[in-house]
């Protein structure tokens, strides 16, 4: 195997074991190639339609915003079973769309840190089912902070500065 390859896969690995967590990566928004994905929730006796219609009109407006947004329409998996799949990939955002989401005109945004119920707008057609794209931006962005903010909290617990050799040396018996 050439030198290089070898490099390169030892940086995956580290980038890997440095980004993920219990869950799965936490990848920065700007690195992440998925940025959202809207996952259907559809029910037996639900408009399978008119959801996956509503996912396409919102991955369609968040991609001209310029968010990477994705939609999962694989009818062989249970949304619990896509939701742990897309963590692992380590997605920032999920919008979630089932038939009370439509009915009641509103959307579930989970992420790792936080879960916003966002109502949308009275006449909920395939067109109009999508907040601006300015709160996808402003949680992409609260997201890359708030693991920023774990990752320096991390950094602060794990990294100490010692001066004496044999201080290095208590604290390596200590781990």
């Amino acid at each position: 195997m050439p030198f290089h390859l070898i490099l390169f896969l030892l940086q995956i690995g580290v980038m890997v074991m440095v980004h993920g967590d219990d869950k799965g990566l936490v990848l920065p928004p700007k690195v992440s190639s998925v940025q959202v994905i809207v996952v259907p929730v559809p029910f037996k006796d639900a408009n399978t339609q008119g959801i996956f219609d509503a996912c396409a009109a919102t991955v369609d407006t968040l991609c001209e915003a310029g968010i990477r947004a994705e939609a999962d329409y694989r009818e062989n998996y249970s949304p619990g079973w896509k939701y742990s799949h897309w963590e692992m990939k380590g997605v920032p955002l999920r919008i979630e769309i089932g038939p009370k989401d439509l009915a009641n005109n509103q959307a579930s945004i989970p992420s790792l840190h936080f879960t916003v119920l966002v109502s949308l707008s009275s006449n909920c057609t395939a067109l109009s089912y999508i907040v601006s794209p300015n709160l996808f931006c402003l949680l992409l962005e609260s997201n890359a902070n708030s693991n920023l903010l774990s990752a320096h909290r991390y950094v602060l617990f794990a990294v100490t500065m010692q001066q004496k050799w044999i201080s290095v040396v208590t604290i390596w018996r200590r781990k």
